[in-house]
């Protein structure tokens, strides 16, 4: 069987860095399928497929189009929240026109929470499914030679939307806080460039905390990973999530995990991470985990647990079965 993979993109090494992406694309290829990744819309005409594998509801709506004219099976996964944890119903009219076409034409829409299905509110797809994201053990998982530096670790696209939606500022406010006890520790940030980078200097400036401040811009898998292991711990709290990727794989590297209350953040993982309400939440939670071991070494057991829940092999062994049938 050959499967285009589609995910409309001007970057396509996005398809081996960002690893919901590349955690899909190696297990279809390892049930034995044959994998396109294309990134164009032109690339969708260049060759016959036996089934449409779509990231994204907005761009997904012309393979899913497509799909449907040539009678072929489309599977298309994405979220539709906003930055600010709004639905369906609160985007545009002409993009909600075009997701909801979408999601009525695939085979089916996956969303990877409970949470984000609610969003849809009362619009019906065509088929609806639930497919949780994962972490793949083998390649992210604690490593007792690497040892842990006083660290708080932050990944964030730095587009403004993103900058908005994972709180980077507040981050940065109550690591201020929290830095007046702990002069020993930096806050360290990686992601894309965007327009939101500008904000985060200025913050970072009128906090008077650059001596502190580390900004790598986008980082390889393997220095991510390292990062993830060598932190004290990572903080990411958020306005919406649709699961949590990020989260999962400090977890599973044996980090823990400072974030807040937010419906798929409880959904995906409850008491396994450290939750907060507010800034000055944010920097107690950093206290509590820099001041006791004995609560240190709590999450770090919790949030390894929690990982398998949402392993690799889970994941493959459901797109396994959903692909047998819609064949």
């Amino acid at each position: 069987m050959r499967i285009c993979f589609f995910l409309k993109t001007n970057d396509i090494a996005i398809f081996s860095k960002v690893e919901f992406y590349k955690n899909d694309i190696d297990i279809l290829t390892s049930l034995g399928y044959s994998v396109d990744c294309c990134n164009r819309i032109s690339d969708l005409l260049k060759k016959k497929y036996d089934l449409y594998f779509v990231w994204w509801f907005g761009f997904g709506v012309i393979p899913s189009v497509l799909a449907y004219l040539l009678r072929k099976p489309c599977i298309v996964i994405g979220n539709i929240h906003r930055s600010s944890g709004e639905g369906l119903s609160s985007w545009p009219f002409s993009k909600r026109l075009l997701m909801k076409l979408c999601m009525k034409v695939a085979s089916i829409s996956l969303f990877t929470s409970i949470t984000e299905i609610k969003r849809l509110g009362k619009f019906k797809p065509k088929k609806i499914g639930l497919l949780y994201n994962c972490v793949a053990h083998n390649v992210y998982f604690p490593d007792d030679n690497v040892k842990k530096k006083n660290v708080i670790f932050c990944i964030s696209n730095l587009a403004k939307e993103h900058v908005e939606r994972k709180m980077i500022l507040e981050s940065l406010t109550a690591f201020s806080i929290f830095l007046k006890k702990n002069n020993d520790f930096f806050f360290v940030l990686c992601g894309t460039d965007g327009d939101g980078l500008s904000s985060v200097i200025s913050h970072v400036e009128s906090l008077n905390i650059a001596e502190k401040f580390i900004y790598l811009g986008r980082v390889s898998v393997e220095e991510k990973i390292n990062l993830l292991r060598s932190s004290f711990l990572f903080l990411q709290p958020t306005l919406a999530e649709g699961f949590g990727v990020a989260i999962l794989e400090a977890q599973a590297c044996g980090t823990p995990v400072i974030t807040t209350f937010e419906p798929c953040i409880n959904e995906i993982f409850s008491d396994s991470v450290v939750r907060s309400s507010d800034i000055f939440e944010l920097s107690y939670n950093m206290e509590l985990l820099s001041s006791s071991q004995i609560n240190y070494n709590k999450y770090v057991k919790l949030g390894i647990e929690n990982s398998f829940k949402y392993s690799f092999e889970k994941r493959r062994a459901n797109i396994k079965l959903l692909v047998e049938s819609l064949n």
